[in-house]
């Protein structure tokens, strides 16, 4: 789902981890992949979650 809003763009991707271990939805708890997830948020305005 892709939305324009004057200044805004929000983007709205939604997958699921078939994974039986759910090593995406684990990795987020690795420093380095912290460190990036951050450095997407503070540098280019772009925030991901994994649920």
């Amino acid at each position: 789902m892709h939305t324009l809003c004057d200044e805004f763009e929000f983007v709205y991707c939604l997958f699921q981890d078939e994974n039986k271990k759910k090593k995406i939805l684990e990795s987020v708890k690795n420093e380095n992949e912290g460190m990036i997830l951050k450095k997407l948020w503070d540098d280019y305005n772009v925030w991901m979650e994994f649920l």
